[in-house]
């Protein structure tokens, strides 16, 4: 029954300090390190639209950074809103150059999208929008 007791005492010894050894090893926080808020939208299949129809559709996934005074958790709910957003502004606008049919030009991109989502979520809480895969259904040859 001895053996049975210390091997709790000395269970509940190691989960007591688990917690210090983790937050002691851990490194320090730069100041302004921790403040970058962003959403990350579920990967989306955009279409290329050139003349009315549809071309080609490329995946992508995209990260939508805050300003500090977004509120994330907010904004994180609204996430299936924002992919709507995006799907929408895709079949109106094309994204894609004519030389370039299988890539999502984030120079074209980005103006859009953050006014897009900025009607969502509130004017001055959208920083930018970065496209952090693409992945087109059909290479262009």
């Amino acid at each position: 029954m001895s053996r049975f007791i210390d091997r709790r005492a000395l269970m509940m010894a190691f989960v007591a300090l688990c917690p210090l050894g983790a937050h002691a090893a851990a490194p320090p926080k730069k100041e302004g390190a921790g403040n970058k808020k962003y959403v990350r939208l579920a990967p989306v299949a955009l279409p290329v639209v050139f003349d009315r129809r549809v071309v080609n559709y490329v995946f992508v996934s995209i990260d939508v950074h805050l300003t500090p005074k977004a509120d994330q958790m907010k904004i994180t709910t609204q996430e299936p809103m924002l992919r709507d957003a995006l799907i929408r502004a895709a079949h109106r606008h094309s994204f894609a150059t004519r030389e370039k049919r299988d890539r999502i030009d984030e120079a074209l991109f980005e103006p859009v999208m953050i006014g897009e989502f900025s009607r969502i979520t509130g004017k001055g809480t959208i920083k930018s929008v970065e496209i952090t895969m693409q992945n087109p259904q059909r290479r262009q040859q």
